[in-house]
């Protein structure tokens, strides 16, 4: 029963483009219809909207931090781009702005220098798609398409 917990504890957190734990700290992309058949999730979205100050101590296997950058794209993105592409920044892994930000931090990576990453050395389209073309226009007019 406890794996089972975890692992749909870390199956949460992935779905919801979370960096670490929803137990440590979770801002839900969806209404409660959505959480409804997942236990952990309904409960944790719950506690949430009644503000309970509720502080949650885990152990270290449970923390579960995803490494790969400091800004989490689930903080500066807007939800409604999250929701709409959530499966592809799911399956890219992209939690994290640095993965599709120049190595210096100055500009937006083209798609033919996000496809040279290591984590994205298999895709082979020479288009970018729509996800990365939203993605871009975003992040370089300054989010005001979906402000």
């Amino acid at each position: 029963m406890v794996n089972v917990s975890k692992i749909r504890l870390f199956w949460l957190q992935q779905m919801e483009l979370e960096s670490i734990s929803p137990l440590t700290a979770w801002t839900p992309l969806h209404d409660f219809k959505q959480y409804r058949y997942n236990n952990i999730a309904a409960q944790l979205f719950l506690l949430r909207q009644v503000n309970a100050q509720l502080t949650m101590r885990c152990n270290n296997t449970l923390m579960n931090p995803i490494k790969g950058g400091s800004r989490t794209i689930k903080d500066t993105l807007p939800q409604i781009y999250l929701k709409k592409f959530k499966k592809i920044l799911i399956k890219y892994n992209l939690l994290y702005q640095e993965k599709f930000i120049s190595s210096d931090s100055s500009s937006f990576c083209t798609w033919t220098q996000f496809r040279k990453r290591c984590f994205a050395s298999h895709i082979t389209t020479q288009k970018p798609p729509k996800f990365y073309q939203e993605l871009q226009h975003l992040i370089t007019n300054n989010m005001t398409q979906y402000a």
